[in-house]
């Protein structure tokens, strides 16, 4: 398995794969900062476990368009913090592991070294078809200053390529990790979709809006529209203008018998999905094995896309060949 993030994704790129399950989640607005800021100084100077990444106060303020003295606080803050905090991510075999983002972290008033785990280094140095990832410019999302608008923006991107995305409304809530006070809906939309989606509508290279997902009167999930703001190239003679977004996910239209098992696990006891492709009086057993039957063929891969998609990288899923 081979890399090469400094070739092909410049220093203004944050990268990251998508095995981490819930990237930003709980974090304050200088530990997001900060994160991105780090990828691609981890990405581009091959930084090994036990070494350093080093950001600089000075690069921080500049980064974030914010005075020197907020810079050393804001920096002091988020290494102190980030050394607390965990997140999770999706094996090979499928197990859920929970890991912190860093081992330790050294700060002085000219920057901070941080001393990422050898897994954390993988999931940020890494990134082809068996590692599916999502990259965004660190210039643009760190315009966003509102408490969810990276996480949202992050989701967003994951799926930009297919132009839309549905979350169920329960896993939303646990990714962002709100307060119960916003978990009813009306809350939920006027103090975190709303605001997100038009911050990053406003300041991104996305214009992003939502609709909800009902399964008769209820609120299932929340369908994420996603538009990208640079015109699409018309397509050429030699039909050049057709290449495919790099952050469109990797969707065969023939899986491999691992994937194939995986992916009518996952379907037959998704809610979204039943709501849309369930049969009436389907058990979870008799809709796995439809499903297994149903995802030999490349006609159901895509009809099923966006939820083979979303649970791919939802659960941070990994291609086998």
């Amino acid at each position: 398995m081979t890399s090469k993030p400094d070739v092909i994704y410049s220093k203004d790129n944050a990268v990251f794969q998508n095995r981490i399950l819930d990237l930003y989640k709980g974090m304050s607005l200088n530990e997001k900062r900060l994160l991105v800021l780090l990828s691609p100084i981890v990405r581009t100077t091959k930084v090994k476990e036990g070494e350093s990444a080093f950001l600089s106060a000075d690069e921080y303020a500049r980064e974030c368009g914010i005075s020197h003295t907020r810079a050393y606080e804001g920096l002091s803050d988020a290494s102190e913090r980030l050394v607390r905090r965990y997140f999770s991510y999706t094996t090979d075999d499928g197990k859920k592991t929970v890991a912190n983002w860093i081992l330790r972290s050294t700060y002085d008033e000219g920057g901070v070294d941080v001393f990422f785990t050898n897994e954390v280094l993988t999931m940020l140095q890494i990134f082809d078809k068996l590692n599916p990832y999502t990259k965004y410019k660190k210039e643009i999302i760190l315009k966003l200053k509102g408490d969810y608008a990276f996480e949202i923006y992050h989701i967003a991107k994951q799926s930009e390529g297919l132009g839309k995305t549905d979350i169920q409304l329960d896993d939303l809530k646990t990714n962002l990790n709100v307060p119960k006070s916003y978990h009813d809906l009306s809350n939920l939309k006027k103090r975190v979709l709303d605001p997100s989606c038009d911050e990053i509508s406003k300041n991104t290279d996305i214009k992003l809006s939502y609709e909800t997902v009902k399964r008769g009167r209820s609120v299932v999930a929340i369908r994420f529209i996603i538009e990208n703001k640079t015109p699409k190239k018309k397509e050429g003679k030699k039909g050049l203008g057709n290449q495919k977004d790099p952050n469109t996910p990797d969707l065969f239209t023939q899986l491999t018998p691992l994937e194939l098992n995986m992916f009518a696990k996952k379907l037959s006891k998704d809610g979204l999905f039943g709501s849309q492709h369930g049969k009436p009086g389907e058990s979870y057993e008799q809709a796995e094995e439809r499903l297994r039957i149903e995802l030999t063929k490349p006609e159901y891969v895509q009809k099923y896309a966006e939820h083979i998609a979303r649970v791919k990288m939802q659960n941070g899923f990994k291609a086998v060949k």
